[in-house]
């Protein structure tokens, strides 16, 4: 499983062979830069919409929700308010259409046998969502999600009617992680799920939140220096509960925060026990001593040499900060910077060692970082090392950032990949509801080849506070943009439009209660609990005592920041947003008969999928010299309106199963 994790993560960086040859053999430019522009702001014009129109349906969500009902999902989606749950297996209206290519699984087609393309729906979106959530709130979601299916074929339609390429346009919900997508396609590829449903696992569930497109719409242009602890106690087992080491596990989680990054972004990682030192990855014959550009090659170079690393030696913060503050400062110096918002993402899992922080204050530990720094610092102390992050959370609280403990056996990439969170909440309260942010080039997994994201963040205002709904956003297929430009012109302008930088604001409140969300309501906050909110002891970068929650106007809790306000007046529950039933903590389907393989949902009738072509050449190979093998399959739809693949069977002799999939590359930035 190890093995196969770090393969869909190498994959999903999009750094492959095939990225240099895009860049080495694009045609020369065949039209005029004002072309390119042209199409870049039909794209962003799209954005603009679905925009504006899930700002309109989010305003009238509990509306929506009050009308949902549960019906079939074979029920016309105009007489239909629940809707098709991507983990599912059941897709009545879809229909065979190669407008988006062909699913993949690595480079491989998933259908061998499909010209006619995989089963899209293009009457609607399908939703995907991560696992564990709060059943109220993701019905909720889905109630106003539901209703942008309208504006979906809308842009679909002018699409088609300019003889435009149809491709993937989707709304990520900030509440609950769901990715609503059109056309509608059951699973996003085989990297998130089989034949049993959506995957659940760390690491393998797609949530929306942490994908690059949505987090560089949320929070703009940043540079971002992990520092990670790879001191002897690094590794030790995480916990009871598990047979990764505490540097397993951290490495996972560090790669998965370089993936929520992209070219608009610059990156450094710094290591450190009793000496800290810079990685230095090699990009195009250079080696960089600081920040880099977070563009494909440097998140894979990064990536590699993350798991390269080794446990040894003591925990020396104070090392580790100089290393830090030497990556902002000389990366300053040589213009290698977005000169947007700076942070620190530090991480340890024991107490900083005596001679390290001692009779030190917080500034010399920090080596007086500059105070414009946002330092955001995580504890793996476990359950018997609650004293320990009494240092951390006075680096955060020092430098306006937020500590979070992260529990023992828990994964410590859903609470690393939050910083951006905390950026999202800063970015939304001064003025950036326009922005439009474009993605680092990527392969798509569905087939379409290069592309890019662009995406919009969407804000409501709750009170006095502007929270992030979501973000919405449509692909454009690389093959189109460099028909007016050379690849590196197509990048340099898109980065370009993505540039500036955000403005950002947290008031002193609102900074507690993001910290407040972070810990858990559970915590007590005691002097040696491991708690995030900043209080007696702390100070601020000013040097001022934190604002106390609960009194003198601020809230514990304020809906916006850190608290869902359900709508009122209705019981609706996830089995009146679904017409097919989902588990939300397997995302298995509770109803809708027997599984299949994976490729009966997507591949067209007639096809036939790799699996199936490998079960039965070895039931050939069975039976050889006994009977003849008939190599043909039929198709035939259930009661259910699911698609399911039936192979001929040879003669006394059962096929076998197929083999287990291979992740594919990176479906969607």
């Amino acid at each position: 499983m190890s093995a196969h994790l770090e393969r869909l993560a190498h994959w999903r960086s999009g750094i492959t062979i095939a990225l240099i040859v895009l860049v080495c053999c694009v045609p020369a430019a065949i039209g005029q830069s004002g072309s390119l522009r042209q199409l870049l702001e039909e794209k962003e014009a799209e954005i603009d919409a679905l925009h504006d129109q899930a700002t309109i349906e989010y305003s009238r969500r509990c509306s929506s929700l009050r009308r949902m009902e549960k019906a079939g999902c074979g029920t016309p989606y105009t007489e239909r308010t629940s809707v098709i749950p991507s983990c599912g297996t059941e897709a009545p209206n879809a229909e065979c259409s190669s407008a988006l290519g062909k699913v993949k699984d690595g480079e491989t087609e998933l259908c061998s046998n499909c010209p006619d393309g995989v089963m899209l729906d293009f009457n609607e979106a399908f939703p995907m969502f991560p696992p564990g959530n709060n059943e109220r709130q993701l019905t909720e979601s889905l109630a106003w999600l539901h209703k942008m299916n309208t504006k979906y074929q809308e842009i679909d339609s002018a699409r088609v009617a300019a003889n435009g390429r149809r491709i993937w346009t989707y709304t990520g919900d900030q509440a609950t992680g769901t990715m609503h997508m059109h056309p509608g396609m059951l699973g996003i590829g085989p990297s998130y799920r089989d034949g049993d449903g959506c995957k659940n696992a760390p690491g393998e569930y797609f949530d929306s939140r942490i994908r690059p497109w949505y987090v560089a719409a949320a929070t703009g242009p940043k540079d971002v220096v992990l520092v990670l602890d790879v001191s002897g106690s690094m590794r030790d087992t995480a916990s009871i509960l598990s047979e990764e080491s505490r540097l397993e596990m951290m490495q996972k989680a560090a790669k998965r925060v370089l993936k929520t990054l992209t070219h608009n972004d610059y990156v450094a990682v710094v290591k450190y026990s009793s000496t800290a030192s810079i990685l230095q990855p090699t990009i195009d014959g250079s080696t960089i001593n600081g920040l880099a550009q977070a563009n494909n090659k440097t998140v894979a170079a990064l990536s590699e040499m993350i798991d390269d690393l080794t446990p040894g030696g003591t925990t020396y913060f104070d090392k580790a900060f100089a290393k830090a503050k030497q990556v902002l400062e000389g990366s300053s110096g040589e213009s290698r910077t977005t000169g947007c918002r700076k942070a620190v993402l530090f991480l340890t899992d024991g107490e900083c060692t005596r001679e390290s922080c001692n009779d030190k204050t917080t500034n010399e530990i920090m080596d007086n970082i500059g105070s414009d720094v946002i330092v955001f610092t995580y504890t793996m102390a476990g359950e018997s090392n609650s004293d320990r992050p009494t240092i951390p959370r006075q680096i955060a609280c020092k430098r306006n950032g937020v500590y979070t403990n992260i529990p023992a056996g828990s994964d410590p990439a859903l609470y690393m990949t939050q910083y951006y969170q905390y950026l999202a909440a800063g970015v939304g309260n001064v003025g950036n509801r326009s922005a439009i942010r474009w993605s680092t080039p990527y392969l798509d997994g569905g087939g379409l080849g290069w592309m890019m994201s662009v995406a919009r963040p969407v804000y409501t205002t709750v009170g006095s506070i502007t929270q992030l709904v979501g973000a919405v956003g449509t692909d454009v297929l690389m093959e189109q943009l460099t028909q007016h430009g050379e690849y590196r012109t197509v990048v340099s302008e898109v980065i370009s439009r993505s540039s500036f930088c955000a403005a950002f604001s947290l008031s002193g409140c609102v900074l507690q209660q993001l910290r407040y969300a972070s810990q858990g309501a559970s915590d007590t906050c005691s002097s040696t609990s491991t708690c995030s909110v900043c209080g007696s002891g702390d100070t601020d970068v000013d040097g001022n005592a934190p604002v106390s929650l609960g009194s003198g106007g601020c809230a514990t809790e304020e809906e916006g920041v850190n608290m869902f306000q359900p709508c009122s007046g209705t019981t609706k529950s996830i089995n009146d947003a679904l017409c097919q039933t989902i588990n939300l903590q397997t995302l298995k389907p509770t109803e809708g008969g027997s599984m299949d393989a994976y490729e009966s949902y997507i591949c067209c009738a007639g096809c036939t999928s790799v699996g199936m072509i490998v079960g039965i050449a070895v039931a050939c190979l069975v039976v050889v010299g006994v009977g003849v093998c008939v190599l043909k399959s039929k198709r035939a739809k259930s009661p259910g309106g699911r698609v399911t693949v039936v192979p001929a069977q040879p003669q006394h002799t059962m096929v076998s199963a197929p083999p287990p999939m291979v992740p594919m590359s990176g479906l969607y930035q």
